[in-house]
């Protein structure tokens, strides 16, 4: 707020010129402020949460999140006027708007959400013209035709965790499924490997090829022909393998999967205890460190894994784990 009844030195002055070109709004004593959001949405019923960032050459850039499971295409608005820029950071991408426009001191751009997904959504005063691609409208991109990748999948499994080496599953369950060994307490990276056979026209080049994993417990990296992709931690799981595949060619897939450690804890539970326990702020703790430990030898009771609180007992319930699917190879053209 500006006062009316004093005066202002120039550097001051200077310094409310800088703000106000940063889209401070300046108030003089006495008047009432305008409610004017410095951002505003619409299109869904769930939270869009925002912060902003200012520049001192009046680029403003909002980061805009939206955490719900669900994807949504929603309508933004922000308190300033200039050429909007989208910026993907889990991908690097910067990108065009395919819709938006500038008015009355705001910028309205329509912005699609992946599932838990957000956007830096850069703005820069003035008309400037931006040689960045321009975002496909996800209401233009449909599929073309769909692969299910179904069973049997290969699943490897790493030494030391009494597993057996592979398994062969008919269909994808989760690891807490699985009879052999001690699969269903796992709690690790183990690799599902499969070759898959594309239908006639499939990869032909009209269209882009999305491997799409359906449901992951809980964090998946996949390699597709020998081409690794980044790791895939949160739905939806799907990664672009159009640079991977060829028509007419089979698709060799190989999927690491990463579940939590509860279920080892409590695969471990189901052993006799290796170590003392007592109570620490209200919560189970280790008296000491048990000197099998200090020596760097396996415990003596046969667990795998050890941990200085405890957390889990035998009859907890074990998380769903692996790769759930279903899988499929879609192959996706603009309309």
């Amino acid at each position: 707020m500006v006062p009316t009844n004093r005066l202002i030195t120039a550097a001051s002055r200077a310094q409310l010129v800088r703000l106000q070109a940063a889209g401070a709004t300046l108030i003089r004593s006495g008047e009432t402020p305008p409610f004017a959001p410095d951002f505003a949405y619409s299109g869904t019923d769930e939270k869009v949460r925002s912060i902003c960032r200012c520049h001192d050459d009046g680029t403003r850039v909002w980061f805009v999140a939206y955490p719900s499971t669900n994807a949504a295409v929603v309508r933004c608005s922000f308190r300033a006027v200039g050429t909007p820029e989208l910026w993907d950071a889990e991908t690097g991408g910067r990108f065009r708007p395919y819709d938006w426009k500038a008015a009355d001191g705001r910028t309205e751009v329509t912005l699609p959400f992946r599932p838990c997904g957000s956007w830096f959504v850069v703005i820069q005063p003035g008309k400037v013209r931006s040689s960045l691609p321009l975002l496909e409208d996800p209401a233009k991109v449909m599929p073309q035709a769909v692969t299910e990748v179904e069973g049997p999948w290969e699943l490897a499994f790493p030494k030391g965790w009494n597993c057996p080496d592979k398994v062969t599953l008919p269909k994808l369950v989760s690891w807490t499924e699985i009879p052999d060994g001690e699969v269903r307490y796992f709690s690790g990276i183990a690799t599902y490997a499969k070759s898959v056979e594309l239908p006639r026209g499939f990869a032909d080049g009209k269209g882009r090829v999305v491997l799409d994993l359906g449901q992951v417990k809980n964090v998946a990296e996949v390699t597709v022909n020998g081409k690794a992709y980044p790791p895939l931690w949160r739905p939806p799981f799907r990664v672009d393998v159009t640079d991977a595949v060829r028509a007419g060619e089979p698709v060799r897939l190989a999927v690491r999967v990463a579940n939590l450690w509860p279920n080892r804890l409590i695969g471990d539970e189901q052993k006799p205890a290796d170590c003392e326990w007592g109570y620490l702020w209200d919560k189970l703790a280790i008296k000491e460190i048990p000197d099998w430990v200090k020596s760097g030898k396996p415990s003596p009771t046969g667990r795998l894994a050890f941990t200085t609180w405890h957390h889990w007992t035998k009859d907890d319930k074990l998380l769903p784990s692996g790769l759930l699917g279903p899988v499929r190879l879609v192959q996706t053209v603009g309309q």
